[in-house]
């Protein structure tokens, strides 16, 4: 990677071997000449990226996860998504959050992203039969976790007196 930056590529091809270059470093073993977090933060701040910042805080994400820091790096693939423009690259982070949300037992959140994958993943993916498998099984279980959660908390507030109710329904109604 280092040649092909040193040969003055056109910007998409340097961009590709910087962003390769931060991954390897951070698959590397031993003393890294590269801190992998530190070059990606760099490129993200770099206005010549602004259309890249979906690979680059999926790359970021991939790091934050191999090194077993799961909420930073959820946290980077919802990132990944905000910018993402790409089908391709939006399958895949939404495929991995639906499965990071899974391994949590966060179903409802898992769903959701299972449910977003499959729109967006190309049907002749070899994945596809089993995301949506997913996604069928999920929907029934985050329906009813989500009534669950609605009426358990219409028994909290059943509970309150009166005038405690009537505060928050008032202050509910503000809100909006």
């Amino acid at each position: 990677f280092h040649k092909v930056l040193r040969l003055k590529p056109s910007y998409e091809m340097e961009f590709n071997a910087r962003l390769n270059m931060a991954k390897n470093a951070a698959n590397a073993t031993g003393k890294k000449v590269v801190d992998p977090e530190l070059a990606l933060k760099r490129m993200l701040r770099d206005s010549k990226n602004e259309e890249y910042k979906d690979q680059i805080y999926f790359a970021l994400a991939e790091i934050k996860l191999k090194s077993g820091n799961k909420e930073e790096g959820i946290l980077a693939l919802q990132q990944s998504l905000n910018y993402s423009n790409s089908n391709t690259q939006r399958a895949e982070g939404c495929l991995m959050l639906a499965q990071l949300f899974y391994e949590k037992d966060d179903f409802v959140k898992s769903y959701a992203y299972y449910d977003s994958t499959v729109m967006v993943m190309d049907k002749n993916d070899d994945r596809y039969a089993t995301t949506d498998m997913y996604k069928r099984r999920l929907e029934g279980v985050a329906t009813n976790m989500a009534i669950y959660t609605d009426k358990d908390s219409m028994r909290i507030v059943g509970s309150w007196e009166r005038k405690e109710q009537e505060r928050w329904a008032v202050k509910g109604m503000e809100a909006d």
